[in-house]
């Protein structure tokens, strides 16, 4: 009773008991995107028992941080360096120069901190420099304050990292730790008896939702065992093994959306060389939904090019779209897509090449691709955003430039292949 009302009391801000049953709802549904949702459980309770610093260092929090930090602090040197090219622009505003150096300096810092310690000391110790205030009816004022949006986006930018990561000194994250465990052990066993309440109230009323299909097909095709050392063994059953002589081939489109579970019941029943994906990683927009797009990409890096049971077939040709919108596609992936980002390199073997041919006749001032932006928080959208969302506002931008083209631009029939 006790653990019972702590949880509450930790988790109903506000007074607000829905927020504790969102947590337990948003729990439940997570733990289903695993193969075994009652082991995953089980296993968060142990990412709280944390006693020293040095299991903190060496948990997966710290070193998600950490790469995070590492990653924020890239980011902010490109706009560090954007600023100052401005400044070094004929017109530019050259006594902003000073300021972002020593700014750069300070991201030098930031680049050699191992520690969280480390990390917290460097990011509260941050103190930048004013920006010159000179006037100067040679430099542009546009230029300007380019520069200033600039530092302003890097600054906030480091003052986000440093309030969600490492706003406390480690020993004070170990004791916040012991501090949350009982609740958060206790928020488990709540999400667990759950489970097993809605599982029996399933059952009861005779309903199967995608969920159940999926983990019930699992416990018929996977056995799950753990050895004497502690490690886990995934084997297919014998009705796995009667599967895979029943299917010659095993086809499965968009891999990049698989999750776990989907990988475990579609490895069960396959043999070594009758399983064929085909995905595309660029194209991975399920993660809300808890897909696992690095399942792709441990294929996309380990299997050949050459002739193999394991073989990488890379489709480089789109046949929808024109030249156009695929090097415009391409331009903008090859300045944000990275290892770290996307998980993959966009160079050439990953770019996209036209395969289509369109016939002539269409006026070239309407075939250069568009790139729409919309400035949410604009006075002159003011009104338009009234009770709408940025995605709202997004696809009432989309209709508006799509009302000026129909009937007033040439578009291609398909059949006659004429515009």
């Amino acid at each position: 009773r006790d653990a019972f009302l702590n949880c509450v009391e930790t988790y109903s801000t506000n007074g607000r008991e829905q927020a504790l049953e969102e947590c337990i709802t948003g729990l439940y549904h997570y733990a289903l995107s695993d193969p075994f949702p009652e082991v995953w459980l089980e296993k968060c309770k142990t990412d709280y028992g944390i006693h020293t610093v040095e299991e903190l260092e060496q948990s997966s929090f710290a070193g998600l941080a950490k790469e995070f930090g590492t990653l924020t602090v890239a980011g902010c040197r490109e706009q560090i360096q954007a600023a100052l090219a401005l400044c070094n622009r004929p017109d530019g505003p050259y006594m902003y120069g000073e300021a972002l150096e020593q700014d750069l300096e300070l991201l030098e810092r930031l680049s050699g901190c191992n520690s969280l310690a480390e990390w917290h000391a460097a990011l509260g110790g941050i103190a930048f420099k004013t920006l010159s205030a000179k006037k100067d009816t040679s430099v542009n004022q546009g230029l300007r304050e380019q520069a200033k949006e600039l530092r302003n986006q890097y600054k906030a930018s480091l003052q986000d990292l440093r309030d969600k990561y490492f706003a406390k000194e480690p020993e004070q994250v170990v004791e916040q730790c012991e501090l949350c465990s009982p609740a958060v052990s206790e928020l488990l066993d709540l999400t667990l008896k759950f489970k097993t309440a809605m599982d029996a109230g399933k059952r009861e009323r005779g309903i199967l939702d995608f969920s159940d299909m999926e983990h019930l097909s699992l416990e018929l095709l996977v056995e799950r065992k753990v050895t004497e050392n502690g490690s886990v063994e995934i084997h297919p059953s014998k009705t796995a093994e009667d599967y895979r002589d029943f299917y010659e081939e095993i086809m499965i489109d968009e891999y990049q959306d698989s999750n776990l579970v989907q990988e475990y019941l579609l490895s069960s029943i396959a043999k070594e060389d009758n399983r064929f994906m085909v995905g595309d990683v660029k194209q991975s927009i399920y993660r809300f939904r808890l897909a696992r797009p690095e399942l792709f990409m441990e294929k996309y890096e380990q299997y050949s090019l050459t002739d193999s049971t394991e073989q990488r077939i890379d489709l480089h040709k789109n046949f929808r779209s024109r030249s156009q919108v695929l090097d415009s596609a391409n331009f903008i992936f090859r300045q944000i897509m990275g290892t770290d980002l996307g998980g993959i390199s966009y160079d050439k073997a990953a770019a996209l090449y036209p395969g289509a041919v369109f016939p002539e006749g269409n006026k070239e001032s309407f075939l250069p691709a568009e790139v729409l932006l919309v400035e949410k928080d604009s006075e002159e959208l003011e009104d338009l955003m009234e009770g709408k969302d940025a995605r709202e506002l997004e696809a009432l931008a989309i209709s508006h430039r799509i009302k000026e083209i129909v009937g007033k631009e040439l578009v291609l029939d398909k059949e006659t292949k004429e515009y």
